[in-house]
């Protein structure tokens, strides 16, 4: 599902670089929006977000760039029952992207980007 919504060229409703921004602007979520630690975003800039819908939750679907123009679409969304059998790591979708998952403060976050 993160792959297909990736390859779906949808707009942001708010473009910012910043996570508190986003914070700010999203108050429909029943989570904190998490600004990731993870070195797999390293040479990535945030240019914004929209809402979307992961498995039925209310998520978000933010789009981050690679210094060379590349999309990233990184999801957020309340990590709950729906989701206790993914487990962390990679996976290559057949769209030909890379698709990592892991969780950080009760967030789930998935990362979708062209294989390289």
């Amino acid at each position: 599902m993160i792959a297909r919504n990736h390859q779906k060229h949808a707009d942001v409703e708010v473009e910012t670089e910043r996570y508190d921004e986003l914070r700010e602007s999203f108050d429909r979520l029943d989570f904190a929006i998490v600004a990731p630690r993870s070195p797999r975003l390293l040479g990535l800039t945030l240019i914004g977000a929209r809402y979307c819908s992961v498995q039925g939750h209310v998520a978000l679907q933010m789009r981050l760039d690679d210094d060379q123009g590349r999309r990233t679409t990184l999801y957020q969304v309340r990590d709950a029952e729906t989701f206790a059998d993914i487990d962390d790591g990679d996976a290559v979708d057949v769209h030909g992207l890379r698709v990592q998952l892991w969780r950080e403060n009760g967030v789930l976050l998935g990362l979708a980007r062209p294989v390289r």
